[in-house]
C-alpha cells in the first residue's frame, strides 16, 4: 500500500478537527448556564450562590420596607433612599453576573482561537504540493519523550511522522517493541493493535541447540482506524 499523500492527510486532519471543534462549540453553547452555576459554586469564586441570595434578599427587604405606608415617619431614611439602596444591590448582582460571563467567554474563547489558528495552519500546509521526505525528522532519530514519532507511508515513501499528524487511513510501519499510535489493523493478514499496545512479532523458532544466527525481527504495516489527535484534542 502506498498510503495517503501529505496533502490528502492534512485535508482529512483539517476536516476532522473542524468537525470536532464545531461540536465542541455547540456543546459550550448548550451547557453555558450549567457551567455558569458550576463556576459560581467554585470555592475560588468571589460571587457564590450564597452571596447572590444574601444580596438579593437584602434588596427585596429594602423594597418591601420602601412599600410600607409609614416609612417616611422614621428618621433613618425616606422611601427614596431605601429604593436607591435596593437598586444599588441589584446593580451589583447584575455587574457580578456580567463580569463572570465575560471571564468565562475569555477563557473559552482563548482556547477556541488557538484551535482555529491551528486549523488555518493546516489549511495552508495542505495547499503545498512540494512535500519531500527531508521535510520530516530522520527515520533513525533516537527516541525522545518530548516528541512522539511514527514511521508512516506518505506519498509512497516511509517517513518519520509526528503522531499528531497521523489520520484515519494512514499506513503506519510498526517496529518491534514500539507502541501503536492508535487502533490499527494489519494490512496483509489478520491482527490488530489497540492504542498504546506494543507490537511484538512472533520470534522465529530455533533449529537445534546451541548458538545460532537469527534474523532481526521485521517491521509490519498497519492501517490506522482512528485519528490519534482527535481523542486528545
Amino acid at each position: 500500500m502506498t498510503g495517503l499523500t501529505t496533502s490528502e492527510a492534512l485535508q482529512k486532519l483539517h476536516a476532522e478537527i473542524d468537525e470536532l471543534l464545531s461540536s465542541h462549540e455547540e456543546e459550550l453553547r448548550r451547557t453555558y448556564w450549567k457551567r455558569f452555576i458550576c463556576r459560581m459554586q467554585d470555592k475560588a469564586s468571589c460571587f457564590t450562590p450564597l452571596s447572590f441570595l444574601w444580596i438579593f434578599g437584602m434588596a427585596v427587604l429594602l423594597v418591601v420596607a420602601a412599600s410600607m405606608e409609614d416609612v417616611d415617619k422614621f428618621p433613618s431614611g425616606s422611601r427614596m433612599w431605601l429604593i436607591t439602596e435596593a437598586v444599588f444591590l441589584l446593580a451589583s448582582i447584575v455587574l457580578n453576573i456580567v463580569l463572570l460571563c465575560l471571564k468565562m467567554r475569555k477563557e473559552h474563547g482563548k482556547h477556541i482561537a488557538l484551535k482555529r489558528k491551528l486549523l488555518n495552519l493546516l489549511q495552508e500546509a495542505s495547499s503545498r504540493q512540494n512535500w519531500r521526505p527531508d521535510h520530516f525528522p530522520d527515520k533513525h532519530i533516537p527516541l525522545s519523550p518530548c516528541i512522539s514519532l511514527q514511521w508512516c507511508i506518505r506519498d509512497g515513501v516511509v517517513v518519520n511522522m509526528p503522531q499528531p499528524l497521523l489520520v484515519l487511513g494512514d499506513v503506519v510501519v510498526m517496529r518491534p517493541g514500539h507502541a501503536a499510535p492508535g487502533k490499527c489493523r494489519a494490512v496483509t493478514e489478520d491482527g490488530e493493535l489497540q492504542a498504546g499496545e506494543n507490537y511484538f512479532p512472533e520470534p522465529p523458532q530455533a533449529k537445534g541447540q546451541g548458538p545460532q544466527p537469527r534474523l532481526p525481527m521485521s517491521t509490519k504495516k498497519f492501517v490506522l482506524e482512528e485519528t490519534p489527535i482527535v481523542k486528545n484534542f
